[in-house]
């Protein structure tokens, strides 16, 4: 009797010998990449994992608006610019600005990392760069170490960006905050001098330019930048200021066009030169300012000064004390190199 015949085995197709469960690194990676796309993934390197993002304040462009509003009615009633909550008003909205410009990088850095998971869900958690090995061996580069490790760095990366980011972020919130709050407190300092600032001010009567005033009587003087069209008042203290320290000072400088908005176009200022060219001053000059500055905050109620800038700071007779300014960048700017006398 013959014996039974072995029933034939059909042959393996090729996608059958690589159709295999996938290995745990390549699971892992699916699972990283679903993690990541979701805002939840602790990656491989200890301590990453991702943030959460802070909400965003959101009141500030109200109060700036406000805080703009009582600044131009304070100076209206003070008779000049407030230079101090300019600065203080202008700070919140920069520290405000900077913080907006880390959100958009915020949300760019997660559209990025979202974009980085959905990539590498389609491919089974391969990194692009890595589906030509994966084609020509795929169970021994699914199971190969490096392959998953590539992806956990890419994705890592991500997220230390991305918590960099958010540590920027609530950095920036909080100091628009602060400096917020530090105009806001300015306001209330002022509105709380509101009486003694009308009296200080109803003192001096209004003085408008004049064609007229031009040089100083006082003989020898520094050069002289910008003489027509300053007020009287100007003219008395830089007169003072000359008498006193005339031999020492570079030149001096008042009426300008370009003012910024600040007292040089209406002829209430003067810069005194302690330096040329935007270069820092030597200690003797710097000290030199530091007598001229003190000579006018000294002499403040007789020549109708009304606020004295040097060295990044500011001291207002409607506000007594001496204010720090913001870095504007340079040294003219920040007022190193001059003392900056504005009058009522």
């Amino acid at each position: 009797m013959r014996p039974p015949a072995k029933a034939e085995s059909s042959p393996r197709r090729p996608a059958d010998r690589v159709r295999r469960r996938p290995g745990p690194l390549r699971r892992g990676a699916v699972l990283a990449a679903a993690a990541l796309t979701a805002g939840l993934l602790a990656p491989t390197t200890p301590g990453l994992a991702a943030p959460a993002v802070p909400a965003a304040p959101s009141d500030t462009e109200a109060k700036l608006a406000k805080l703009e509003k009582q600044a131009k009615a304070l100076a209206k009633d003070y008779r000049g610019e407030l230079v101090a909550l300019t600065e203080a008003r202008k700070a919140a909205e920069k520290a405000s600005g900077k913080a907006d410009g880390v959100r958009r990088e915020l949300r760019a850095a997660r559209d990025r990392t979202g974009d980085l998971a959905a990539e590498a869900y389609k491919s089974s958690g391969v990194d692009p760069s890595l589906q030509l090995a994966f084609a020509k061996d795929p169970v021994r580069s699914l199971n190969d170490a490096a392959a998953a490790e590539h992806l956990a760095e890419r994705s890592g990366e991500q997220v230390r960006q991305l918590n960099t980011l958010v540590a920027e972020r609530r950095a920036a919130d909080a100091d628009a905050s602060e400096k917020l709050k530090a105009a806001e407190r300015k306001v209330d300092e002022l509105k709380k001098r509101r009486a003694k600032v009308a009296a200080l001010v109803e003192k001096y009567t209004p003085e408008a330019p004049s064609s007229g005033v031009t040089a100083s009587s006082n003989g020898d003087h520094p050069p002289y930048i910008g003489m027509e069209g300053i007020t009287s008042r100007m003219a008395k203290v830089r007169d003072a200021v000359v008498a006193r320290y005339g031999g020492k000072i570079v030149s001096v400088g008042c009426y300008r066009a370009d003012g910024g908005g600040g007292e040089h176009p209406l002829g209430r200022a003067c810069d005194f030169m302690l330096s040329s060219g935007g270069s820092m001053p030597s200690g003797e000059m710097a000290a030199l300012g530091d007598s001229i500055s003190q000579h006018a905050i000294d002499n403040a109620d007789g020549l109708g000064v009304m606020y004295v800038i040097y060295k990044q700071r500011i001291y207002d007779m409607r506000s007594p004390g001496w204010d720090p300014m913001e870095d504007r960048g340079s040294a003219t700017a920040n007022h190193y190199d001059h003392v900056h006398i504005s009058v009522f």
